[in-house]
């Protein structure tokens, strides 16, 4: 995971304590001051609250909010000399794992102003779980050659989530899934598989087609499964894939995470 960094203009002033952190600009004529308490991490999908404090010795007319440059809220304020803010920001998943830079621009009556720039980190939900180097082989041997990806085990092919299958007898490097999970095929590469997240995963198989059954497989292919119809989802990585050898002794080798044990019951 990333380091989390705050950054901030000259003239700030940083005053941290274990469960709240304040950064204040002070030009001399209006001073702002955002009051946030775990060091300013949010997460993806879940509200951020910015406290904004405003204090003039004018008058104040309007409070501008930005993100990474582009405005998110023009505020007009009442002609008071002392303000206080509660504005609420929801990071999107594409912004997991990102520092934000919000920049907070005060101005009074006198046409006076102030810029105040923070960061704000957005942590990615990590996979908790993970399953290694499962080995399943062609339907027509009498090995495993199933697995259900909710309970972590074998099954029969009625619950099912990764079946492999075949065509009369012949070997077609693939699986199917006997159960609603779908897969989208996952184009980060094998390096990808240690770092996906959450977030991420959930765009990659939004952005993909979602398929029940696939074939063709090679050693290297990563996918994301979203089990049985739920939001749970798992990363697979083929570790493995054997060729045909015409004996059944044909494999598929994978890896895959989930969020937690259970994920996906």
């Amino acid at each position: 995971m990333k380091q989390k960094h705050l950054f901030l203009l000259p003239l700030f002033l940083l005053f941290a304590c274990k469960d709240s952190l304040e950064v204040i600009t002070n030009s001399g004529s209006i001073s702002i001051a955002v009051l946030e308490g775990n060091y300013l991490v949010g997460k993806a999908d879940t509200p951020q609250p910015l406290t904004i404090q405003i204090s003039s010795v004018q008058p104040l007319k309007y409070l501008d909010i930005y993100k990474d440059g582009k405005s998110l809220a023009h505020i007009t304020l009442e002609p008071v000399k002392l303000k206080t803010i509660n504005y609420i920001y929801t990071p999107t998943k594409a912004e997991a794992d990102k520092n934000l830079t919000f920049s907070f621009l005060v101005a009074d009556e006198y046409s006076n102003l102030e810029n105040l720039d923070i960061s704000v980190y957005t942590a990615p939900t990590e996979f908790a779980f993970e399953r290694k180097n499962i080995t399943l082989q062609h339907f027509s041997s009498n090995s495993a050659y199933s697995w259900n990806l909710a309970e972590n085990q074998a099954s029969d092919s009625t619950e099912a989530d990764i079946w492999i299958h075949s065509d009369s007898g012949e070997w077609l490097a693939g699986w199917e899934s006997q159960t609603s999970t779908q897969f989208v095929k996952f184009s980060g590469g094998p390096a990808g598989y240690d770092a996906i997240y959450l977030e991420s995963a959930i765009l990659a198989y939004q952005d993909g087609a979602a398929l029940q059954s696939l074939s063709n497989l090679c050693s290297g292919d990563i996918f994301i499964a979203k089990l049985r119809g739920s939001e749970n989802y798992a990363v697979i990585k083929l570790e493995q894939v054997k060729p045909f050898a015409g004996d059944n002794s044909e494999t598929i080798t994978i890896s895959y995470k989930k969020l937690s044990e259970f994920a996906g019951r």
